[in-house]
């Protein structure tokens, strides 16, 4: 007899988890998530309009594309000029003998 009201005893136990976890678990979290979702909008808004004084100007701008890596990795442009073969000295001695 102890046996077998054990047996039932663990087997109830079993089914009430068994519901427990299937309906009730469900419901109490979904009711925690959306209790904490609206204190965490409460609490950033509250945040949001701390900052804000009437007259204050706010301008929030967009990301702005950053150049890619591969531009900035190759180096600075110089710009160079070509220097004629002949040195000074040359040039001056030609226009001498001219």
């Amino acid at each position: 007899m102890g046996l077998i009201r054990l047996a039932l005893f663990l087997l109830l136990i079993y089914l009430l988890a068994k519901l427990f976890t299937r309906y009730l678990l469900p419901y109490i979290l979904k009711r925690f998530i959306r209790k904490t979702e609206e204190r965490y909008k409460k609490e950033r808004k509250a945040y949001e309009d701390q900052d804000k004084r009437e007259g204050d100007i706010h301008i929030a701008y967009k990301n702005r594309r950053k150049s890619s890596k591969k531009h900035d990795t190759l180096g600075e442009y110089v710009d160079y000029e070509e220097i004629d073969e002949e040195s000074d000295n040359d040039k001056d001695k030609k226009s001498k003998k001219k």
